[in-house]
């Protein structure tokens, strides 16, 4: 299993640091609606009219959702 700094690396290699809900759905293979419902309760930040998420939160949701 991979350390959260090690996941964060490879969320910032591919995505960024600053993830739209598109390209985080892509990154973790889900489907728009999938993707939504897994990333309801990590804290997001509007930008413009897109959701956002930083690529720290996203490894927190992954290694909690991993245990």
């Amino acid at each position: 299993m991979a350390s959260k700094k090690e996941i964060v690396n490879d969320i910032r290699s591919q995505c960024g640091n600053l993830i739209t809900t598109k390209a985080a759905g892509k990154y973790l293979g889900l489907c728009p609606k999938a993707t939504r419902e897994f990333l309801e309760d990590v804290p997001r930040y509007e930008v413009g009219r897109k959701r956002c998420y930083m690529a720290i939160d996203l490894a927190n949701k992954l290694c909690i959702s991993e245990t």
